[in-house]
């Protein structure tokens, strides 16, 4: 019971913690590059619901898929930042001067520091999570810069695909977490990809 409270705490706490200077000083770095562009553009009341829900994901499936290794860190919140920018690009697309430039920045970043958390002790499965978890709150939490007849329409549909899948990916993450499944028996390439 007491393990269980623990991990349960470590979701957002690990978030705000670090291993040493070098730790601390690589996440303000990033967070300093992508958060503030991204707080400065659209705000604090937008970014940082985004930044904690992506961060609380990124360590979900961390904790489901590293059962027996403690991560900190505040790289799955970072990765949510990165997630943020597909949500830009996917919900401004028709007004950005080349989004095909953009997307295919934002996958060349993404794979590199996806290839970067291949390193020993980075916790990709928190990078991802946090990256997935950061689209789907950009989907709900950004606003839509798209004119047309259907502008409302589309921004309904999209606060509900967001919400349903950042609903659905923490129900079964919970879910799993709960009834103590380990989802490392079911997925034989997971261990490649941590």
């Amino acid at each position: 019971k007491q393990w269980y409270q623990r991990r349960v705490r470590g979701l957002i706490s690990a978030i705000f913690l670090h291993v040493g200077v070098i730790h601390y000083v690589l996440n303000m770095t990033s967070q300093i590059g992508l958060g503030y562009r991204l707080e400065k553009l659209y705000g604090p009341f937008r970014i940082a619901p985004i930044y904690i829900l992506s961060g609380m994901l990124g360590n979900l499936l961390s904790t489901l898929m590293l059962p027996f290794q403690v991560t900190v860190g505040a790289s799955s919140a970072i990765f949510g930042m990165q997630g943020v920018l597909l949500a830009e690009i996917f919900q401004n697309w028709s007004i950005m001067r080349n989004p095909g430039r953009e997307l295919a920045k934002w996958i060349a970043t993404s794979v590199f520091h996806v290839l970067m958390g291949l390193l020993p002790e980075i916790d990709n499965f928190a990078h991802i999570g946090g990256l997935l978890g950061g689209f789907f709150a950009g989907l709900i939490f950004l606003p839509t810069a798209t004119f047309g007849k259907y502008t409302t329409h589309r921004r309904v549909l999209l606060l509900i695909l967001g919400f349903a899948l950042l609903s659905i990916s923490f129900s079964v993450l919970a879910i799993t977490f709960i009834e103590g499944v380990d989802p490392n028996k079911a997925c034989s390439v997971c261990a490649l990809i941590d």
